[in-house]
């Protein structure tokens, strides 16, 4: 059988709050439903709309197939913007991160917009009219374009990483100037390594594009025409004398550009169809991989025991995001320990061992059968593994400028796909 619609599901994370501790691992208690309010995000007061906010909310989309069917090539977005005066954004996630960790780690933020401009049928780039200027999109992403009727699938160029030689000195010039192959490039995405006196530096880039690094006076990049200049203190570099200064540079091709907030995309595959400029859609996909469980990073302590990984079972129900440690209390029975989880009963090498997730209906863990063991172990032997479930997880991220206007009714709309 294959995947139906009815298999995917949505939940809420463990922890949902306004402070740091909101997000970390899935709640399969708290699905969250389509079309009703409030499902996920909670009602702005008065006072945050006056005052502005700035809300995280942690979503997972779960393959919930009780046949342990694999849902492929998972995507997804926000398929249009809210009705409101506030702004919603979508990021990828981690399985067990944090509102912390999301905001110490600023990533990049993906949404949806309206085409600015009719797209003709063959074209190589469009123009999306977004509600501010600081969503992104990124090289090689899945953008999904619809008007309600037609739909189109394109990529954004890049996603590839260039690798250039910006100089080679000569032990005496050092200032350095240089244009990439391939502009605009991302300052996000830019490495640079250089080497002097057979000592190797990583510069700094800024989210400006601001070079800094031992041995540098100055250094910039612009990132629409992609010169670099690096100027190198003089005075206090060693191996300067007769000592080649080699300054590499990765970076990746960036595939947009804002004019306020009207962005151009520069696109790897041609548009199939033309689209009308009022009606038209198109969302900036997150690509979420294949939802399957899967066991990872086995490894044991013992000299004469063994176990075959690939005995091991999971499934779409039950599988969690841990890591297990099984610890052998004599030459069959171990115990067993999740580093989220916790301590599960004591398992044995004689029988199959499917400790219950009592969280998910009391479906299994992970099994594993008799068969799996093999050779002889002893007490203090350990056997170690990760497991990932058929899940992946999603930031979004709420945003009330100062003075928004109440809507009652607001509604934002997301779209997922798989195959």
């Amino acid at each position: 059988m294959a995947i139906d619609v009815s298999d995917i599901k949505f939940y809420r994370s463990a922890k949902v709050t306004d402070t740091d501790v909101n997000g970390g691992v899935i709640d399969v208690s708290a699905q969250v439903v389509d079309n009703v309010k409030y499902n996920l995000f909670p009602r702005v007061s008065h006072a945050e709309r006056m005052n502005g906010v700035t809300r995280y909310r942690k979503l997972f989309m779960a393959n919930r197939n009780n046949l342990d069917e694999k849902a492929y090539g998972a995507f997804f977005g926000l398929l249009s913007q809210s009705n409101g005066g506030d702004r919603f954004y979508v990021a990828s996630a981690d399985m067990a991160d944090t509102q912390q960790d999301i905001i110490a780690q600023s990533p990049k933020w993906y949404g949806a917009g309206v085409v600015a401009a009719p797209v003709s049928a063959g074209a190589t780039s469009i123009q999306v009219n977004m509600e501010a200027n600081d969503y992104h999109f990124y090289g090689g992403q899945l953008l999904y374009i619809t008007d309600g009727t037609n739909d189109a699938w394109v990529n954004t160029i890049g996603g590839v990483y260039y690798t250039e030689t910006v100089a080679t000195g000569n032990g005496i010039d050092y200032i350095y100037n240089y244009i990439v192959a391939h502009p605009p490039i991302d300052f996000a995405s830019v490495g640079i390594t250089y080497t002097i006196g057979g000592v190797t530096y990583d510069a700094d880039v800024s989210a400006n594009g601001i070079i800094t690094g031992t041995y540098i006076d100055s250094g910039y990049i612009n990132g629409q025409t992609g010169v670099v200049n690096i100027n190198f203190n003089v005075s206090n570099a060693p191996g300067y004398n007769g000592t080649d200064i080699t300054i590499d540079i990765d970076y990746e091709q960036k595939c947009y550009q804002y004019t306020g907030n009207v962005a151009t995309i520069a696109l790897a595959t041609q548009v199939s169809q033309a689209f009308a400029a009022t009606t038209t859609k198109v969302v900036a996909c997150v690509s979420l991989g294949d939802l399957y469980p899967d066991l990872y990073g086995l490894t044991k302590t013992s000299a004469n025991g063994n176990i075959d990984a690939q005995q091991i079972v999971l499934h779409n129900i039950g599988a969690v995001f841990d890591t297990w440690t099984l610890t052998f209390v004599s030459d069959i029975e171990y115990q067993c320990v999740g580093q989220i989880t916790g301590a599960l009963p004591n398992g044995l090498t004689t029988a199959t061992y499917s400790p219950a997730n009592p969280y998910d209906g009391g479906a299994p863990y992970f099994s594993i059968p008799t068969a799996a063991w093999s050779g002889v172990w002893q007490a203090g032997n350990t056997v170690q593994f990760g497991t990932r479930p058929a899940h992946a997880a999603i930031w979004l991220k709420e945003v009330v400028p100062a003075g928004t206007a109440r809507e009652p009714n607001n509604v934002v709309q997301t779209v997922w796909f798989i195959e």
